[in-house]
């Protein structure tokens, strides 16, 4: 094909944009040495675990953080990170850094397909994408790269099947299906739900015709072989997605001993919290962009709104406004779900999966309305285009600049790891196996699993698998570092196959917040179970002291987060030496982990082993 084919003013003016947007993605990434994100506790360096775990050789399908477990969320980010990682010979956490790069350029194919397939036309392409990049950009974590990535991916192939529907699209569709399954919770719900309202509106008409006789369906031969193909795509994706979700659907049943979708969100049991929660949600539907230049964007927002409304009974924009309510469906489910089923799947976490692809093409329609309206297809719509793509170019440009400027994580990330840390990560993947359970306060097995990928007993709930029984693994690991029944020691360190301990002099610090006259102000993540009789006699009969206090379960509480009635373990002393000492009759010391006179970090290997 002659190369000319190609090189017209809209792909052109597209592949400048694209630069310009790849520029900027990697003149800001290729500066960092680490993850901008606190290691202590940060969504990014939770990711990298998973990284870590299988670039190690760990088992994708099982969890990165504790052994016999589940994945603590949809693998397929954390596999596809691993694998650019392996291909191009990268340090895994430097490989998480530039993989961001790949997924821009993904995101801007997909976004150049949809505007040539959906729209049939890239006029408003460059704009569609500067605009896209605005926020959300980079992506480091699997959340926005299933949001920003895989479920547009999967709408415009949706799209293409109901517009016509073949064993080539329907396989297309499921494959995205299955992989959005895969990449993300909220995605899982989120894409089985566009596929659900999509057969409603687009194939349930065709075998009833007349919805005031329900009981008169008739199917023709062509209703049938379509009803075959959305039935196989269903069933396809489904299956990809029991890579993931065959244990949470079959065999937890849905149960989620680690209530993480509750213990981390503002309580939906009070109104005003509910309430608040679902008006704000809405507000940020009418009115996307509210901060700096925003608002100009939004208005283009709203022209897009008023043209799908008034075009409602075209194909693409009644496509686009079965996402819309959707989105809305969303963000109000709580309301219902919560006073009738005490039940909600995190509805701001649910509207950020689908929001971006709503937004994108609703602003591509308010794009079309505009030069409807003002341009006219003469001078005036090339002035239009012209200034739109400059302002464009600007925000974009604005937003990123704004964003290295007050992310004080983004600063951060231009250092390398903390030579301590560093220094233990490094002996760690050179001395121990990816499957090694190492005994460690909560936070420092987070910071540990986070850098080496090695596993632990007891981790911070927030980060946790939802079908793990953290209160259980909680009260075991007290009675190990804290209790006086050496027996019970020695039968749970067997339990869980722990291979070594890793003292930290961060590990009171780790659990308790301390006033100025060093008296115990706070918590920050220590080990607690529920108030219960239960645990408090389990502990009891094991040595371990603890307390009684109200508290979050979260150690970064959102604000309204619940607040519980917890036992909270105490240590054998509260100093640099927390332990009991009788722990470390099971033990010999590996290595001290020192830095200007300090120790940080002493790593002990089992002697049972």
């Amino acid at each position: 094909m002659e190369l000319s084919k190609y090189l017209t003013k809209s792909n052109v003016l597209y592949l400048l944009g694209a630069l310009f947007i790849l520029y900027l993605h990697y003149n800001l990434v290729s500066k960092f040495q680490s993850l901008p994100s606190p290691i202590y506790g940060g969504d990014y360096y939770n990711g990298l675990g998973g990284v870590m775990h299988i670039f190690e050789g760990g088992n994708p399908l099982s969890s990165a953080q504790m052994s016999d477990e589940v994945p603590w969320v949809p693998w397929f980010y954390h596999l596809s990170v691993s694998l650019f990682s392996k291909l191009l010979g990268l340090d895994p956490m430097q490989g998480l850094i530039l993989f961001s790069i790949l997924i821009a350029v993904l995101v801007l194919v997909v976004i150049y397909l949809i505007c040539l397939r959906f729209f049939g036309d890239l006029t408003f392409a460059p704009i569609l994408a500067l605009f896209y990049f605005a926020s959300g950009f980079p992506i480091f974590k699997y959340s926005p790269f299933a949001a920003y990535l895989l479920v547009p991916a999967f709408v415009l192939c949706i799209y293409e099947f109901i517009r016509s529907p073949d064993m080539k699209r329907a396989i297309l569709t499921a494959l995205l299906l299955g992989l959005c399954a895969l990449s993300n919770t909220q995605a899982f719900f989120i894409s089985f739900l566009i596929f659900g309202a999509s057969a409603i509106v687009f194939l349930l008409p065709l075998f009833i015709t007349d919805f005031s006789a329900l009981t008169t369906i008739t199917i023709s031969k062509e209703g049938m072989d379509k009803l075959k193909l959305w039935a196989g795509v269903f069933i396809l994706g489904f299956l990809i997605s029991l890579l993931f979700w065959y244990k949470p659907l079959f065999v937890y049943h849905g149960s989620t001993p680690n209530d993480i979708q509750n213990i981390t969100v503002p309580d939906m049991h009070v109104s005003a919290y509910l309430w608040g929660g679902i008006i704000d949600l809405i507000s940020a539907v009418l009115f996307p962009l509210k901060s700096g230049l925003g608002p100009l964007f939004s208005i283009i927002y709203l022209f897009g709104l008023y043209h799908l409304v008034s075009n409602r009974n075209e194909l693409k924009e009644k496509f686009v406004l079965v996402l819309f309510v959707l989105w809305l469906l969303v963000i109000i489910h709580p309301a219902i779900t919560v006073p009738l089923f005490n039940f909600h799947l995190v509805n701001f976490m649910m509207s950020d999966q689908i929001y971006p692809i709503v937004l994108m093409l609703t602003f591509y329609f308010g794009l079309i309305s505009i030069d409807r309206k003002y341009g006219q297809g003469g001078n005036l719509s090339i002035v239009l285009l012209i200034a739109i793509l400059l302002f464009s170019a600007y925000y974009l440009n604005s937003q990123w600049t704004r964003m290295q400027e007050k992310d004080q994580y983004l600063q951060h990330a231009i250092n390398p790891l903390p030579p301590p840390i560093a220094d233990l990560r490094a002996y760690l993947r050179s001395n121990t196996d990816v499957n090694d359970i190492i005994l460690t306060d909560n936070e420092d097995g987070f910071m540990m699993n986070a850098v080496a990928g090695r596993k632990v007993l007891s981790y911070r709930r927030a980060h946790a698998s939802p079908y793990i029984d953290m209160h259980q693994r909680m009260a075991d690991q007290a009675v190990i570092v804290y209790g006086n029944n050496d027996l019970m020691r020695s039968q749970l360190l067997v339990k869980y196959h722990v291979k070594y301990l890793l003292w930290s002099n961060r590990w009171i610090p780790n659990e308790f917040q301390f006033d100025e006259q060093g008296k115990v102000a706070g918590f920050f993540d220590p080990l607690s179970v529920p108030n219960t009789p239960d645990y408090s006699r389990y502990w009891i009969a094991n040595g371990v002291k603890f307390g009684n206090a109200k508290s979050s379960l979260d150690p970064a509480p959102r604000e309204g987060a619940p607040i519980y009635d917890l036992l909270i373990a105490t240590p054998y002393q509260m100093s640099l030496e927390p332990l009991s000492p009788d722990l470390y009759n099971h033990f010999t010391l590996e290595k001290t982990f020192s830095y200007g006179g300090t120790d940080y970090f002493r790593l002990y290997k089992i002697k049972e082993f």
